[in-house]
């Protein structure tokens, strides 16, 4: 508003030098046009033409203020906006400059699919068609577009075109959309009808559309409907009328016939047909099923006929609505026609079967050519197959072509399938007997001992093309005797070098089990490798596996047709086969292979042995066990040889695995001499099969022994297992004894101390006592072993005792015991109440209430609770609660101002309680100064120790400061919850003052002193008041007078309060308030002296500084005039310093007159 003008910001796109030498009034004008094409010119009326297309600036155009309505009342002149507003358009402005040109499209639009509703309007020559179509077009440009709707006239009686608009082109009809978008439009279109021969004939002119589909419908029934171009259509009634309906594509005219069928105008039907042969040679016989599928157009066909060859019988034709077939014509074709019960139309499927006989194989024969002769068009696939055991080959192939077939299409027999897209065709099959195709694996597993030969093998034939019913396997020399089975065999007979096997399953796979064995001359006999053959077979992959006993070395002498396979391979193989042999040697051999030929050679066993020997001693038995384990290399053995001692021979019992047979008097050779044992004997463990590999042999034996004493040790022998004959032996010796026994020290020679963490399986674990371990011979050994004292311990404990004692006023007592208890073995529990005592409550064990139950002769004192059973408890105390109550011996009289009373305790008989929590209820009228007994009073009292820590920060400490100890908290018994217990649980009024005592141990009587509160308050006040006499009686004494005062009468009953009796603290507090009180009346009377005036009888100067006698305190000269003085003054007599003290009182008393 400065100068009457106001500065208004506009916003200008396209601004330059030119632009500023324009008009103000043309500028205004222009600005909300610009504005308006963000990134683009403006064509719009009243636009500059001299304002470029990009690079706007802005700028600041000033208006008189009295001009500004005037100016923009006016239409088109500008906009004012506020400077945000601003901003934010011109941001976008720039913005739009930089966008991509949107592509135009390559059309301006399309029409994507019309469908039609004819009807018949009129009768005669002024027939015709009346057809509603409705069009859906698009438009893909953004403002107006044109869309063709085809070339051509278009008989078009009404449109509904909407926003769009209908109008017509050079080219024909066009629509007119205005903007971008899915248009649908209505229109009505007029087709005249021409009457024909045979009927009516119409073609309307319709709109161009990739997907076109027409309606029409007839008045009337019984019309036949015709479409020129071959267009599939569909027909039916639509109520007493007649209806077709047809898709045309983009087609614009559609030709459209109809009319009723009589003689002279009826329709020739056009046939298509897909025909279906399959060809099947069977024993003597070649079976043909011929499946037509017709497609009927035009009209309707009330009957069929099809040529077949001559040489093939008509078995059969099958038909829907058949009414008759018939058989004519000779020659090399015949004709069959099949009439119908009524026309059919659209489809219609026949089937016919036809059969050849076939002579003598080898022969041949013709695939039959079955053709349609009122058929426009005929295709179809022939497919051959042919019985299992018969085999068909194709030749002279013509006019068919053939097609792969996937596995899963193809049918039993199946051999090949060729398609034809016409007729005429021809093939010719060579039939023949199939011969049979037998493949055959084999896999021999043989097992080679020293003394025997056993063999195993597994057998599978796949049989195809024909059956088998018989196959003969050859067997190599010596294997006659064998034994064949499996779910294919049937029967079996074994003669001479082979043996026959009749086969239960004629084709496909069958598998066969053969095995045998046969003794061996010598060890060391040579072998020749056993090959197994199938007779005939078409073809055969065997293996044969050997497993050698490592007692035996083979070395090949003659490899044969034989070659090697990695063993690990072929025991894969024989784990599928289901045969039990370990790969040795492996070999792969075809049919006709000569075999090889091994040499064998015996070894010698190399034995190793460790002995485990466990000594378990009780108190009056001990259990051996002996665990002998051999490792045998190289060959079996049968025999293990043992050194027993004589003394135990009679005694030791022998177990393992073959049930081996002991020989307790064996004769040991060496060198062909006997070996005498002394004092042991010799043992001879044989087996009924060679042993080789690992072998555990156990020994067991149970001796008694005298009672082990206390004091003097029991000698218990250990009898040793000597091994006899073995390349390496060791032993260990591992000792337990039972849990009261003790090992004493064990000395012995050929033995070794060791830990029993290094004992061996079956030995080791828990409860040990000892571990030795010796080598090839081990000496005698004594272990010497005491009895151990076992303490007792006790068979149940009371973990916390929980009392809880209300005092009533009149002295009455009322006590609630609750007992934590872990038990192990009592049954019950015995409590003696005090004297007079009566129970008021059940008593709840654990969750349940007992009746109580007091001892015989106890008059009612001492009460017996049963313990539910120990293997119920042990996991965790239970409770044990009850509640008694003490009568008062003064009823309903109050307890005196002072004096004491017992609270006695219920006592345990036999029980150990580890702690006590005794809560006492006290009547609120009392002050209790102490309580006698062996408890400690729960509650922190505070004293000189917790001022001291307070102020130990302040304190220097040098050196090393005693160390305190880490307070622990007390153990708290558990809660107990009388919530899910029967029976009468009376409960415990607590009320009162509260005191809780602890201690470790038993519950025990307590005593407890008592004052009232009249009386102890009384008390208080006299003191107090004393205490204050007696401080202000001193308020003129000296500073040491008053110090000494507040020493004794202050802080030492505060020091007694702690140190006596912490519950006579009040009165001595009492005595400290007394004392503090005094120190007030001294402060207040040196501030009354200091604030009234002296009144003098003389005048006399002020002092600067004024003393208070009161306090102690006096002027800082006099005291530096009285030193000097006495500095000054020369000694004096007694008489004389006598004389000078009393005159100085005498002029205090002076002054003081005036005061």
């Amino acid at each position: 508003m400065c100068h009457g003008f106001c500065g208004v910001l506009w916003l200008l796109a396209g601004l330059n030098s030119g632009w500023a030498q324009v008009p103000l009034e043309e500028r205004l004008t222009a600005v909300p046009n610009v504005s308006a094409s963000a990134g683009g010119a403006d064509t719009s009326p009243g636009a500059p033409a001299d304002v470029p297309s990009g690079g706007g600036v802005e700028r600041q155009v000033y208006v008189p203020y009295q001009d500004l309505e005037a100016i923009f009342e006016k239409e088109g002149r500008g906009i004012v906006v506020p400077y945000r507003d601003f901003l934010q358009m011109w941001t976008e402005l720039q913005a739009g400059r930089t966008e991509k040109i949107e592509e135009e499209p390559p059309l301006g639009g399309v029409v994507k699919s019309a469908v039609y509703t004819a009807t018949l309007k009129g009768e005669g020559d002024a027939a015709s068609l009346v057809i509603q179509g409705k069009i859906e077009v698009e438009s893909f440009r953004k403002g107006w577009a044109t869309i063709g709707l085809g070339r051509g006239p278009l008989n078009i009686l009404e449109a509904k075109t909407g926003e769009s608009s209908l109008s017509l082109g050079d080219d024909g009809y066009e629509l007119l959309v205005p903007r971008k978008g899915i248009y649908e439009i209505e229109l009505t279109l007029l087709a005249p009808v021409r009457r024909e021969e045979a009927g009516f004939f119409a073609k309307p002119s319709l709109p161009r559309s990739p997907v076109s589909r027409l309606v029409a419908v007839i008045p009337g029934q019984d019309w036949r409907f015709a479409l020129d171009g071959n267009l599939p259509f569909t027909t039916g009634p639509d109520g007493k009328d007649s209806r077709i309906e047809f898709s045309f594509g983009e087609m614009q005219e559609v030709a459209l016939r109809w009319g009723r069928e009589s003689a002279d105008n009826r329709f020739t039907p056009l046939l298509f047909a897909d025909t279906r042969l399959d060809c099947r040679v069977v024993t003597g016989a070649l079976q043909t099923r011929a499946d037509v599928h017709y497609r009927i157009l035009r009209a309707g066909v009330d009957h069929f006929e099809i040529e077949v060859p001559s040489t093939h019988e008509v078995l059969l034709v099958e038909g829907a609505n058949l009414k008759e077939w018939s058989l004519s014509g000779a020659g090399k074709t015949r004709r069959i026609t099949v009439r119908l019960h009524a026309e059919v139309r659209d489809n219609y499927d026949l089937q016919v079967v036809l059969e050849k006989s076939l002579g003598a194989l080898p022969g041949e024969a013709d695939v039959p050519m079955v053709t349609l002769p009122d058929v426009a068009r005929q295709s179809g696939v022939v497919e051959l197959s042919a019985e299992s055991d018969l085999e068909a080959g194709v030749k002279g192939v013509e006019g068919l072509t053939r097609q792969a077939v996937a596995a899963k299409e193809e049918s039993e027999g199946f051999r090949a399938r060729y398609r034809f897209l016409k007729a005429p065709y021809a093939a010719t099959l060579q039939i023949d007997r199939a011969r049979p195709e037998v493949h055959a694996e084999i896999i021999t597993a043989v097992r080679v001992q020293p003394e025997t030969l056993e063999w195993q093998a597994a057998v599978s034939l796949e049989v195809s093309r024909a059956p088998v019913f018989e196959v003969e396997i050859l067997l190599p020399a010596g294997f006659a005797d064998c034994q064949v089975s499996g779910e294919d065999v049937e029967d079996f007979k074994v003669g001479g070098d082979r043996v026959t096997i009749r086969l239960a399953r004629q084709t496909g796979r069958s598998s066969l089990r053969l095995e045998g064995s046969r003794k061996r001359a010598t060890e060391d006999e040579p072998l020749v490798t056993p090959l197994l053959h199938v007779s005939g077979a078409t073809s055969q992959v065997a293996r044969v596996v050997l497993e050698v006993d490592p007692s035996l070395e083979p070395l090949t002498e003659q490899p044969g047709d034989l070659l090697v396979v990695d063993p690990a391979v072929l025991q894969e193989e024989l784990t599928e086969a289901g045969l039990s042999c370990r790969a040795g040697l492996g070999f792969r051999y075809a049919a006709g292979a000569k075999p090889g030929k091994l040499s064998l050679k015996a070894r010698r066993p190399q034995v190793t042995a460790s002995v485990s020997q466990l000594v378990r001693v009780e108190e009056e038995t001990t259990v051996h066990r002996w665990w002998i384990d051999y490792e045998i290399l190289f060959a079996g053995t049968n025999r293990l040889i043992l050194r027993v001692p004589s003394a135990i021979a009679g005694q030791l019992q022998v177990g393992g695995a073959g049930l081996p047979e002991v020989n307790r008097n064996y004769r040991h050779m060496v060198d062909g001499k006997p070996v005498e044992g002394g004092k042991d004997v010799f043992w001879a463990i044989s087996f009924a099969e060679r042993q080789q590999g690992k072998y555990r042999l156990e020994l067991a034996l149970d001796q008694t022994h005298a009672p082990i004493g206390f004091e003097e040790p029991e000698r218990i022998e250990v009898p040793v297992i000597g091994l006899v004959d073995v390349f390496r032996g060791t032993g260990q010796l591992a000792v337990a004894t039972a849990a009261n026994l003790n090992l004493g020290t064990v000395e012995a020679e050929g033995w070794e101390v060791i830990d029993s963490r290094e004992l061996t399986p079956p030995l080791g674990g828990e409860g040990l006592v000892g571990a030795f371990r010796h080598g090839a011979r081990a000496g005698d050994l004594t272990l010497p072993v005491t009895k151990n004292r076992y303490l007792e311990i006790p068979r149940a404990l009371i973990t916390h005792a929980d009392v809880n004692a209300v005092l009533s006023g009149d002295g009455a007592l009322t006590t609630e015991a609750i007992y934590w208890l872990r038990n192990a073995a009592e049954s019950s529990l015995k409590v003696r109440l005090p004297q007079g005592a009566r129970m008021v409550s059940d008593i709840v064990v654990k969750d349940t209430a007992q009746q109580p139950v007091s001892q015989a002769g106890s008059n009612g004192q001492e009460v017996v609770i049963r313990l539910p059973p120990s293997a119920e408890t042990t996991e965790a105390p239970y409770p044990v609660r009850f509640v008694y109550e003490l009568a008062s011996p003064d009823a309903g009289q109050s307890l005196p101002p002072r004096g004491e009373v017992l609270i006695p305790a219920p006592e345990v008989h036999g029980l150990q309680v580890l702690e006590t929590r005794n809560p006492l209820y006290l009547p609120p009228e009392y002050r209790y100064l102490g309580f006698g007994g062996p408890y400690e009073l729960a509650g922190k009292v505070p004293g000189w120790r917790e001022a001291r820590k307070r102020l130990d920060f302040l304190i220097p400490a040098l050196g090393v400061s005693n160390p305190e100890g880490i307070s622990v908290p007390r153990t708290e018994p558990p809660v107990f919850d009388p919530g899910g217990t029967t029976g009468l649980n009376a409960p415990v009024i607590k009320q009162g003052q509260s005191f809780e005592l602890h201690r470790l141990g038993a519950p025990a009587p307590v005593t407890v002193s008592f004052l009232s509160q009249a009386l102890s308050t009384a008390l208080e006040a006299v003191l107090c008041l004393i205490a204050l006499a007696v401080g202000m009686s001193m308020s003129r004494a000296s500073m040491e007078s008053r110090f000494l005062f507040l020493i004794f009468a202050g802080l030492l009953p505060l020091a007694l309060a702690g140190m006596v009796a912490p519950q006579m603290a009040d009165l001595y507090r009492a005595v400290f308030l007394g004392a503090t009180a005094s120190v007030g009346g001294w402060v207040f009377a040196a501030i009354w002296w200091l604030i009234l005036p002296r009144v003098a009888t003389e005048p006399a100067a002020v002092p600067a500084v004024q003393s208070f006698p009161a306090l102690g305190f006096r002027e800082e000269e006099e005291e530096e005039e009285a030193e000097g003085a006495e500095e000054e003054a020369p000694a004096k007599s007694g008489e004389e310093v006598a004389a000078e003290e009393s005159e100085p009182k005498s002029k205090a008393g002076e002054e003081k007159a005036p005061e």
